[in-house]
């Protein structure tokens, strides 16, 4: 129920060509179009964030989410890879609490 909600929460945010799919029990993943620098993809995470503040379970336990994001840049990064560093970053910000948004910022591998 609980994903349910937040999918359809967060769909409101994306446009047509943007990608949302649930990959395991409780992970998320959004493929949004035309989003090339951190800066813009850390405000589009603090907005999930924010559309998602107000969610309660019952026992009144606020929800809180950590998000993982990486950028794929086309001809340099395949999505799998794309994927990958967002789930790496993903344990990173878990392994430091929740509620928080944690990018790749590693070069790509064929930037140089």
């Amino acid at each position: 129920m609980l994903v349910r909600e937040v999918s359809l929460r967060i769909k409101t945010l994306f446009g047509e060509k943007d990608i949302i799919g649930r990959i395991a029990d409780d992970k998320l993943v959004v493929y949004i179009n035309g989003i090339d620098d951190a800066s813009a993809a850390l405000a589009k995470a603090r907005k999930i964030r924010e559309y998602l503040s107000d969610i309660v379970l019952p026992g009144n336990i606020n929800v809180k989410y950590s998000l993982g994001l990486s950028i794929i840049f086309p001809g340099k990064t395949d999505f799998e890879e794309a994927l990958n560093k967002a789930e790496a970053v993903l344990m990173v910000a878990g392994s430091g609490g929740t509620d928080c948004a944690v990018f790749d910022e590693k070069p790509d591998k064929d930037s140089e």
